[in-house]
């Protein structure tokens, strides 16, 4: 036997350490490849995806809004007596809207019927509004009507009451304007009282009245 037939692996020998060594190489370069492969897969995968946010956006509803008036608490009319038929009782007061917010139209309203006796119906009311460079409460010496809408009612103390009962059916008086504070949101109202004819000689009544805005 020869040389070269000494070194032929006979049929059902093992491989040698060799071929051993040539798969792992092999295998080696294939895990290699394949990982390699997932890192560019998921380096590809991140370039075309980004993200922004905007978070913890939080809204409420809510706006005060405020509408005031100089009476300070008194009446206009306080404890008036000894009337009789062709008197007449005059006072003025001053209404401010004091917030931010634009408001609808202030309304003016009687929110009870005038109780005590039925005097209400022989008293004349006349409702104006305008202005007044003091804004002394019951003081109309430097009221001012309005050109255009002076006269806001003429009747009897019972008629505005049955008509204007809430502020749904109010009657309109003026829509404040923030913007243009403080001409566009005070108003002086001079309100006239007069005695019928045929009034009672011992009768009386009680009443109020109330404005009221509302967004």
């Amino acid at each position: 036997m020869n040389a070269a037939e000494r070194t032929l692996p006979r049929h059902g020998d093992h491989p040698g350490p060799s071929f051993h060594a040539s798969a792992a190489r092999a295998v080696a370069v294939i895990v290699a490849m394949l990982l390699i492969s997932f890192l560019v897969l998921s380096s590809s995968r991140a370039a075309f995806n980004a993200t922004t946010s905007n978070d913890a956006n939080t809204l409420q509803t809510g706006a005060a809004i405020s509408l005031t008036d100089n009476d300070s608490d008194a009446a206009m009319f306080a404890s008036v007596t000894g009337l009789l038929p062709g008197d007449t009782e005059v006072s003025c007061i001053t209404v401010t809207y004091n917030s931010t917010p634009d408001p609808g139209d202030v309304v003016l309203y009687m929110p009870a019927a005038p109780t005590g006796g039925t005097l209400a119906d022989d008293l004349n009311l006349t409702i104006e509004m305008g202005t007044d460079a003091t804004e002394t409460f019951d003081d109309c010496t430097a009221f001012v009507p309005d050109p255009v809408s002076g006269t806001l009612f003429t009747g009897t103390v019972s008629s505005f009451a049955a008509t204007h009962t809430s502020a749904a059916t109010g009657l309109v008086t003026w829509d404040p304007d923030p913007a243009t504070a403080p001409v566009g949101t005070v108003r002086t109202f001079r309100f006239t009282l007069g005695v019928a004819s045929s009034a009672d000689p011992d009768d009386d009544t009680t009443f109020g009245f109330t404005w009221e805005t509302a967004l």
